[in-house]
């Protein structure tokens, strides 16, 4: 074999790179949601946006355990549900399902307050009660009794109701 043809071997086998044969992976698919925790009052809604890293196709599909989600690409608005509660939303990589990230929302139950809380009255005589609701921008009242009769109005205190028996 003549000087040059040596030459051009080894030039060739050098460029050929003569490792071990192994290439680096490419980075493991990641996805994040955003927020990652959120309180939602019931009936209320909510916006999240997932971001996908490390892959071509950064779409996700979305899932809730409860309520109702309305999905444009990579957000997502949620309508809670009217009970309190923990719920979760899920956002997962199209281009590699096994990859998901989750919010964790917390639903408040909806409160009512009486005031007065209890009393006694005479027959025959009215007694004002005023109802506070809270956690909900809903703010309506259905009045009952089990005796006597109610007459209803509303003031104009935050829109709380007014019962009058």
């Amino acid at each position: 074999m003549s000087r040059f043809a040596l030459l051009v071997l080894v030039v060739v086998a050098a460029a050929c790179g003569g490792g071990d044969g192994t290439t680096t992976p490419p980075p493991p698919v990641s996805v994040a949601i955003a927020p990652g925790t959120a309180t939602v009052n019931p009936g209320a809604t909510a916006d999240f946006t997932a971001t996908v890293t490390n892959a071509g196709n950064t779409a996700v599909t979305w899932t809730a355990s409860a309520g109702t989600l309305t999905t444009v690409g990579t957000g997502a608005t949620w309508t809670a549900p009217v009970a309190g509660g923990s719920y979760t939303i899920t956002a997962t990589s199209v281009a590699d399902p096994t990859k998901s990230a989750r919010a964790e929302v917390t639903v408040p139950s909806v409160g009512v307050s009486v005031t007065p809380a209890a009393t006694s009255i005479g027959a025959g005589d009215t007694l004002a009660l005023t109802a506070a609701i809270t956690n909900t921008s809903n703010q309506g009242v259905t009045w009952s009794a089990t005796a006597g009769t109610i007459a209803v109005s509303y003031t104009h205190l935050a829109g709380d109701s007014q019962m009058t028996l």
